[in-house]
């Protein structure tokens, strides 16, 4: 093996190695972060300043942590529902304060209702306009009274709430309102479905690909694509005498 191969192969293992630890130290950086303010506010900094402070810090986690599980087993009790209603009530009169303790409250009930399959079946549409089709995701059924007399809509005709994500990231998208006869049911999952949107349809039910790759196989495939990132760099012509 010559110097110039010993020299690429060790350009490319260091670029993979480097690509392949960086979740992994962003992870723990953000980790130890939140560990740290957490911890900063419930143990006394004069504790902090000695030999035990990891331990004091750990010590006031665990605090923390049964903290929560108490009042998630007081709330799920005839007293603690009382309770929290009467606090909820109180929270939501107070001016200023309840701007945004309603808007926090709100935030936390869409992340619940998401996760109660939020996307109840994988449909096509014709968006942005006939003749392309779109993946979408049925949401619910629109009301008949909203749909004629909040919005609108012609009567005789069910309509329906479909969600168009955009790829590759699928937390934004458009709410389409389309009559039922223009969706399309089709016969695959959510999970599915949503591989296809992130990867902007590289990724498909039943094909070679519908295995995800991992994320070694994906920094493998961007080095072979750019093998320049590996190859050192050419040395300069000499110039002529």
């Amino acid at each position: 093996m010559t110097l110039a191969e010993v020299s690429k192969s060790f350009r490319a293992n260091m670029i993979i190695g480097l690509l392949l630890v960086t979740p992994l130290v962003v992870t723990l950086i953000i980790i130890n972060f939140l560990f740290t303010f957490i911890t900063d506010y419930l143990v006394p900094q004069a504790w902090l300043q000695t030999q035990f402070a990891i331990v004091y810090r750990l010590a006031a986690l665990i605090i923390v942590v049964l903290g929560l599980y108490l009042i998630g087993v007081l709330a799920r009790n005839i007293i603690g529902r009382s309770l929290y209603r009467l606090g909820d009530k109180v929270m939501t009169r107070i001016p200023v304060i309840k701007s945004v303790y309603i808007a926090i409250r709100q935030v936390s009930e869409s992340v619940i209702r998401s996760r109660k399959n939020m996307f109840k079946q994988v449909v096509i549409v014709q968006f942005p306009r006939l003749g392309l089709h779109s993946i979408g995701f049925l949401t619910a059924q629109l009301p008949p009274d909203i749909a004629r007399h909040s919005l609108g809509m012609p009567e005789g005709q069910d309509y329906l709430d479909v969600f168009v994500p955009m790829g590759p990231n699928p937390t934004s998208g458009f709410l389409l309102i389309v009559s039922r006869q223009d969706v399309k049911p089709v016969n695959i999952s959510v999970a599915d479905a949503m591989k296809m949107v992130v990867s902007m349809g590289a990724v498909y039910p039943g094909g070679k690909d519908s295995l995800s790759p991992s994320f070694l196989d994906h920094v493998e495939a961007w080095m072979n694509h750019h093998p320049e990132a590996s190859e050192p760099s050419a040395p300069s012509p000499a110039a002529p005498p």
